[in-house]
């Protein structure tokens, strides 16, 4: 009897199929690959290598590169052009297989790419595939505040605006490319079909706000992004597009470099030793590109003791790019703010006494304070909304004096002052800050690092920068300085239904006050300004203009006088009714322990910076002490 097809026995599957199609849980892990591979297993083992590190999101030039090290394992090596074929092949084939995925999905999203008429050519095209089209083949999203594109840059992480032409001309490249497939699909790229493209795309990537980093502290640097974490430790992590980047600082990090110029012949010298550690703080928030102590620095003091070196430094660390000039008097226009878009640290650098009493000043606490503010561009219809969470840094020769307008405590919150006392150095080095970018930029880098560590530290503890006892004595005597008036109308000045006092003097015997607190007074004008609200509020008497004096009529305040007072630094100050009320016939006289011998008053003085006389003519006596 003859046998059947089920009594012959199968003879063995052939070993180089099973090597080629055998089970799939047979396979070498990939990991034992990277020991490298012999001869008949190399193709194999480096297209699953390829593979894997395609699906891992390396580019292609890094594939090869990963490849080619590989290879040096092998025994023997395959040759350089298989092994680059190789791996060009592999990549080409996951990212056809990665686009038609894309595809796919944007049909399911969108719908078809475009729309035939009957006799098979194209019609019209479906404006929302090619937005999504688009979208899916770039990282990228619209502001809607900014009304801005912006694509991401994965060599430096940064995302960069990209202009509406630029994304219509990618845009009509793609509906090309898909057009030598597609009979008539290149003439649906009109201008109008690419507006309507892009007008979708706007809708499809809008994203609000995406680079507030109020909860995320992360520095973005040359090389590599440090991730701070609750405790103040710092990652090195790789570029990515989920930081929302687009401010990076030129400068590499080293963990390794130092400072030692910049500490030793540029900080140590100028500073006390106590306020160096306020400025190391400070440095550091600046890297960071938000403003968490909601605090202006000011620097002030002596003149060429290294103010602006080591604020053309910090702004070289943060990146000029990143940096705008701060102009007071121009803040509170109507489109000064839309220069700050972007940016991180605004300066003003050798800035004058009055820079903070300019009318624009109050904008400030706001642009420190986390207070939303609204800006628009020129030409622009819109207004947007401006996060004021920028870092501020001011230098001075001078104090400076605020404008407070009511508003003293909101001040004092948002001050920090690093004043320069000692000598300045005996030689200046030429172009100093770019030497020590160039030579010590990582050290800088590092020091200021240093900084944010120990500023997480303090508000961990204190939920604010910590301040000495003398860092916060010079806030003090700012605020006293910059509301002296109201000091010295509250010290001096007392009601007396019987006398009267002038607006002349109130000015002179103001100088002599802020001389014996070792104060600038303020400038006439603003003291013509703020006399008469003061006088109001504090005595409850307003401007009378037929005050008597010398048989002429003057301005100033009935019901009220000076006090005979001491001041200790200049010696005593006898204020003899001055003139007021019922003692006309007295004079005034004024004694100071320093000056009498002389016969020369000490009287510093008030400064009107336009030359006029804004109320009554100064009195003979006191033109040669106050400067008009």
């Amino acid at each position: 009897m003859g046998k059947g097809l089920d009594d012959i026995p199968m003879a063995d599957f052939p070993e180089i199929l099973l090597a080629r199609h055998g089970n799939n849980n047979h396979k070498t892990p990939v990991k034992e690959l990277y020991k490298g591979a012999a001869e008949g297993s190399r193709n194999d083992a480096l297209a699953r290598l390829a593979g894997s590190w395609v699906r891992d999101g390396l580019s292609l030039e890094d594939c090869l590169e990963n490849a080619r090290v590989w290879n040096t394992m092998n025994n023997p090596p395959l040759p350089e052009r298989e092994v680059e074929q190789t791996v060009r092949s592999i990549f080409d084939k996951h990212k056809r297989s990665e686009a038609e995925n894309k595809d796919s999905e944007l049909v399911k999203k969108y719908g078809n790419p475009y729309y035939f008429k009957k006799h098979g050519k194209v019609e019209s095209i479906n404006e929302g595939y090619w937005a999504g089209y688009h979208c899916a083949r770039h990282e990228e999203f619209y502001e809607p505040c900014e009304k801005k594109f912006y694509h991401y840059d994965p060599t430096a992480g940064l995302y960069s605006p990209v202009t509406p032409d630029r994304i219509k001309q990618e845009i009509s490249e793609y509906i090309l490319e898909h057009s030598k497939d597609v009979p008539g699909l290149e003439k649906c790229r009109s201008d109008k079909n690419l507006n309507a493209v892009t007008n979708q795309l706007r809708g499809i990537a809008e994203k609000t706000n995406p680079f507030d980093k109020t909860d995320r502290h992360y520095v973005h640097l040359k090389n590599t992004v440090l991730v701070f974490d609750g405790s103040g430790n710092m990652k090195p992590e790789p570029f990515s597009p989920n930081f929302y980047s687009r401010n990076q600082s030129p400068i590499p990090f080293d963990e390794n470099a130092r400072c030692p110029r910049f500490l030793n012949e540029l900080i140590k010298p100028a500073l006390k030793k106590c306020d160096i550690p306020l400025m190391q703080k400070y440095y550091g928030q600046c890297l960071l590109g938000h403003n968490i102590t909601q605090r202006t620095l000011i620097k002030d003091g002596t003149a060429g003791g290294g103010k602006t070196t080591s604020t053309a430094i910090i702004q070289k660390i943060v990146g000029l790019e990143n940096v705008t000039q701060l102009r007071t008097k121009h803040l509170d226009e109507r489109f000064e703010l839309f220069r700050f878009l972007g940016k991180t640290l605004l300066v003003g650098v050798d800035v004058p006494g009055n820079f903070l009493s300019e009318k624009g000043a109050y904008v400030l606490k706001g642009l420190v304070g986390g207070d939303l503010l609204t800006t628009e561009k020129k030409g622009g219809n819109d207004g947007f909304l401006l996060h004021g969470n920028f870092n501020i840094i001011i230098t001075s020769n001078s104090r400076l004096q605020v404008r407070f307008d009511g508003d003293l405590a909101a001040w004092k919150r948002r001050l920090l002052i690093v004043r320069y006392e000692l000598p300045p150095p005996k030689m200046k080095i030429p172009d100093f800050a770019n030497i020590l970018i160039r030579e010590e930029g990582s050290g800088i880098l590092n020091w200021a690092l240093e900084g944010l560590r120990m500023l997480f530290d303090d508000i961990r503890q204190y939920g604010d920068i910590c301040l000495g006892d003398s860092q916060n004595q010079i806030i003090d005597t700012l605020m006293a300085e910059s509301d002296s008036l109201k000091h010295f109308l509250k010290d001096c000045v007392m009601l007396d239904a019987e006398l009267d006092l002038s607006i002349n003097e109130v000015v002179e015997n103001y100088a002599e006050y802020c001389a014996s607190q070792g104060w600038n007074p303020k400038p006439i004008t603003i003291i013509h300004r703020e006399v008469e609200r003061l006088m109001l509020e504090l005595f409850g008497v307003s401007k009378s203009h037929s005050l008597m004096r010398n048989g002429k009529s003057a301005k100033g305040f009935r019901g009220v006088k000076l006090k005979s007072l001491q001041f200790g630094t200049l010696g005593t100050h006898v204020f003899n009714p001055l003139r007021t009320g019922k003692n006309m016939q007295t004079e005034e006289k004024y004694i100071s322990t320093k000056e009498s011998e002389k016969g020369v008053p000490s009287v510093p003085k008030p400064i009107n910076p336009s030359g006029e006389n804004p109320d009554d003519e100064i009195p003979e006596n006191l033109l040669e002490h106050i400067e008009i």
